[in-house]
């Protein structure tokens, strides 16, 4: 059984181009700008780094100083143990001992090492990257422009994270066991190349269109670096998902429809409602489905005041035959 039908790209995320650190921009790589393509870790832009380094001699020299006082400290300390002990006034106090002030002073030498670590790593901030290959939606960066941190100056998405958006009617998706996983064949004319490729159902929407009814799918692409210049979102994707071969199928008019699922079977003359049948793929002029066995005659068109159990002349009922081997149906948009 197989389910076609057409969805676009889009990106999973889009990842606003944030600073983590303020300053003045002092170059930015040429040619970067909306569509450009990027490396994982490649420097983007890079900030005057002067301030950044002040910061860091600043910071070093803070905590040599803070590093200095707890020594003077901890002297001091050693020398009122030692004046206690020489009084011989038995166990010393921690005031006595100067302990409150030694404690003062270490937790200054961790607060001065931790504002070290701090300059240090927003130097390293200084050149902008992003963790994967990618391209840039929108940016507005110039050299000798100010930035602040935590301000967003354009976004951009990453290759592996572009997926197909698709939406199926919810009966089409009837047949298939499970969704999530099942394979799915990707076809596409972008940029005038004719493409195909591979994916797999990843997730499925969180709700169902509240207009159209239809259940959207998630696609991702198997990754492919050869493509990943080609893929663009916005573009159209024809994707088919490869379903479990159907058995046993018969295709039945849509006037012997009775709601979305059930005819009236004749047996003996007398009217009797089927069980729900499972529909396999609609047309316009009948539908394919299980659940009727071979030799069950159907009754066609509106039968007025039809009821359970009523009496009618079998004339005009058409048998069916499920067709007895396996086949692949193929749904396509209409």
């Amino acid at each position: 059984m197989t389910r076609r039908a057409t969805g676009s790209i889009e990106p999973a995320v889009e990842v606003a181009i944030t600073p983590e650190v303020s300053g003045v921009v002092r170059s930015v790589r040429p040619g970067l700008g909306t569509g450009t393509t990027f490396g994982r870790g490649e420097i983007l832009f890079q900030l005057d780094q002067r301030d950044l380094e002040i910061s860091v001699t600043q910071a070093e020299a803070n905590l040599a100083t803070a590093i200095a006082s707890l020594d003077i400290e901890r002297a001091q300390a050693e020398n009122a143990i030692r004046e206690w002990d020489s009084f011989g006034q038995g166990a010393i106090t921690d005031l006595a001992a100067r302990g409150p002030q030694v404690r003062s002073a270490e937790a200054q030498v961790a607060q001065a090492r931790a504002a070290l670590e701090t300059a240090q790593l927003n130097l390293t901030r200084a050149g902008y990257s992003l963790p994967f290959d990618g391209r840039i939606i929108d940016l507005s960066l110039a050299p000798g422009q100010t930035v602040t941190a935590g301000q967003s100056y354009g976004s951009a998405y990453g290759f592996e994270q572009l997926e197909i958006s698709v939406s199926f009617g919810q009966a089409d998706l009837t047949a298939f066991q499970t969704l999530l996983g099942t394979p799915a064949s990707l076809s596409a004319n972008l940029l005038g190349q004719e493409l195909h490729f591979d994916g797999v159902v990843s997730r499925i929407a969180r709700e169902v269109s509240r207009t159209t009814r239809l259940a959207t799918l998630i696609v991702t692409p198997e990754p492919n670096a050869d493509l990943r210049d080609l893929l663009l979102p916005g573009g159209f994707v024809t994707v088919t998902l490869q379903g479990p071969l159907v058995s046993d199928t018969v295709d039945v008019p849509n006037a012997a429809l009775q709601g979305e699922d059930r005819v009236w079977l004749v047996e003996n003359d007398t009217l009797t409602l089927s069980d729900p049948l499972c529909v396999i793929q609609r047309g316009r002029e009948s539908s394919v489905v299980t659940g009727l066995d071979d030799g069950d005659r159907i009754a066609i068109g509106t039968i007025a005041g039809a009821t359970e159990g009523m009496s009618v002349r079998a004339g005009g009922a058409r048998p069916v035959a499920p067709e007895p081997t396996e086949r692949a149906l193929l749904l396509e948009d209409e």
